[in-house]
């Protein structure tokens, strides 16, 4: 998926992109939901010179995408069973309410595993912006330009 932005701020060879609106990515959380728009952390190349205000083209991984998507919300399923069915089976517990609880036990510890694995990746699965595609007209020669058409 291609997104674009305008470069907010840039530290330590991660950007971060204001974003529109776009309603087919608001579960994947690789943005964050502000006010003015969603903010996109994105690597870069230090040969793509970018600086605040360029707008930029950013390439977000299909395949990283449907992945995180995975791991958000089957793998805490998945757990919630695989907990529930070890109460039943190894434990051996028939209250019913101790099963059910195991489960949801499952569901914490699958959001504990998305915790652990986000922060040992922590840069590594970020967007990529590719290419600058505007590049914003300093104030001065903005200016410059508005004094000369005016006379």
């Amino acid at each position: 998926m291609v997104e674009k932005g305008v470069i907010d701020s840039i530290k330590d060879g991660i950007a971060t992109i204001l974003c529109s609106e776009n309603p087919y990515c608001a579960s994947c959380k690789a943005c964050e939901h502000s006010e003015d728009g969603q903010r996109l952390k994105a690597k870069y190349s230090k040969n793509l010179r970018i600086a605040k205000g360029d707008i930029v083209e950013v390439y977000i991984s299909t395949r990283k995408s449907i992945f995180a998507s995975f791991m958000v919300f089957i793998v805490p399923i998945i757990l919630f069973f695989l907990f529930y069915i070890l109460a039943v089976y190894v434990i051996k517990t028939k209250s019913e309410p101790v099963q059910v609880f195991m489960g949801f036990g499952g569901i914490v510890f699958g959001f504990i595993v998305n915790l652990l694995y986000g922060k040992l990746r922590k840069d590594e699965d970020l967007p990529v912006v590719t290419k600058i595609l505007t590049r914003p007209i300093p104030n001065e020669f903005y200016a410059e330009l508005v004094a000369k058409n005016e006379r």
